[in-house]
């Protein structure tokens, strides 16, 4: 919002800011507090990243790596490609195809990133590609599940200690970090994240796959095909997110809204087309 204030107003605003500025016992206080939170945070995401990865690894005992590796490493540039236009800095973000029918991807906290083998076979190019990336890595960004189980790393609320707890031996450390691996699990595969952390992340994945240069409608695309896959590899999706009838209707409104429809984005098809289907058809 662009301020009324007349501009004499404002340089007088500044001048007094200047004449009460604070003594250097108060700005001493000040750095310690801004030190004490930069180690807050710092903590915080190691403990992100820690509980990402034991989740990871309960991810792929249920689904094992696809071993394909030139379709491995096509995801992983389209999704440091991604992270390079709006990425967390502090995290390094990992993208893996894991051997599953079911047609879905996940994400962990910290940067772990999968899709299913069912899901790349439903997609027609890299643009759908690219937006459902977009879709995790947005997850990611916005803490979803590390907010919902309030994971930290230093605190003493008795709800958030799990950063603390991954470095712990005892058997109530284990039992406790169990119990919220459990919980993270449950929401990735039981009954999914909160409706709204699921429709920020189509919001936001369209916008950052759009900022990539990819087609806005790509996402929407995707969810169309998928919404008419009536088998059971659809189920966990339909299970796990709003119905999309939902999503598609708000991204719809989201393009509008923001004038996306005049963006053309590349879809990447000839690339997408060299790369996945001759090596998904082994």
């Amino acid at each position: 919002m662009v301020s009324s204030r007349p501009l004499w107003m404002t340089l007088l605003f500044i001048l007094l800011l200047s004449a009460i500025a604070p003594s250097h016992a108060f700005r001493g206080r000040a750095s310690q507090q801004l030190e004490a939170s930069a180690e807050e945070l710092e903590e915080d995401v190691k403990a992100e990243i820690a509980f990402g990865r034991q989740l990871a690894a309960l991810i792929l005992g249920r689904h094992p790596l696809d071993q394909r590796q030139q379709i491995n490493r096509y995801l992983t540039m389209v999704g440091r490609y991604l992270t390079e236009h709006g990425g967390r800095s502090e995290l390094t973000y990992r993208v893996a195809l894991v051997d599953s029918e079911e047609i879905n991807a996940y994400a962990a906290p910290g940067g772990y990133i999968f899709i299913t083998r069912g899901a790349l076979l439903q997609m027609e190019d890299e643009a759908e590609l690219a937006a459902v990336l977009a879709h995790e890595i947005a997850h990611i960004n916005h803490k979803h599940i590390v907010k919902e189980l309030k994971i930290r790393g230093n605190t003493l609320d008795a709800g958030s200690m799990v950063g603390q707890l991954l470095g712990g031996f005892s058997d109530t450390a284990r039992v406790a970090l169990q119990q919220t691996l459990d919980k993270a699990f449950g929401l990735l595969f039981g009954n999914g994240l909160k409706q709204q952390d699921e429709l920020e992340a189509d919001q936001s994945g369209m916008l950052l796959s759009t900022l990539a240069g990819y087609d806005p409608k790509a996402l929407e695309r995707y969810l169309q095909k998928v919404s008419h896959h009536k088998e059971d590899q659809a189920a966990i999706l339909n299970q796990t997110h709003p119905s999309f009838s939902v999503r598609l209707e708000a991204l719809q409104q989201q393009r509008q809204q923001q004038r996306l429809d005049q963006i053309e984005g590349v879809t990447m098809r000839p690339r997408f087309t060299l790369i996945v289907s001759p090596n998904l058809s082994e």
